[in-house]
């Protein structure tokens, strides 16, 4: 009865053995394919005060980002629609630095703009910024 026993548990976990495989690696996978989504980046969320994105998302709201050389301005080196509550400004081949992130709302928004001054480390690093828009006051930007 031992040998029964013993046989057909080894028989079950055979069985069982490649979905185990497979359910270990599906988190590995998951990881690989999220990492690289955001590298040489700068992006981030945008919502409004109320945590609503339903107003921003029909307007022409724009995240720009600019050079800064000795605290001026310089040339715009990316710019990325905000879709969907989300932007993505690729910085491959940047150098490292100090950059101007620039939200603007679009021409006939009630929302007002705003901008943050944003340490990019260069490489293939990159920031997340988060931004809250507001009718009373210039766009908050949150990094994390």
């Amino acid at each position: 009865m031992e040998v029964f026993k013993l046989r057909f548990f080894k028989l079950r976990f055979v069985r069982l053995l490649p979905i185990l495989a497979a359910l270990a690696a599906c988190p590995a996978v998951a990881l690989a394919q999220a990492e690289p989504s955001h590298e040489a980046r700068i992006y981030g969320v945008v919502q409004t005060a109320g945590q609503s994105v339903a107003n921003i998302f029909d307007r022409n709201t724009t995240v720009v980002v600019r050079a800064l050389h000795n605290s001026r301005m310089g040339p715009i080196v990316g710019i990325s629609k905000v879709t969907n509550g989300h932007y993505s400004v690729d910085m491959s081949g940047r150098p490292a630095g100090q950059y101007l992130v620039a939200i603007d709302t679009g021409g006939d928004s009630l929302y007002l703009p705003g901008e943050s001054v944003v340490k990019f480390p260069g490489g293939s690093a990159s920031v997340r910024q988060n931004w809250t828009l507001s009718t009373y006051q210039s766009a908050v930007p949150h990094r994390e």
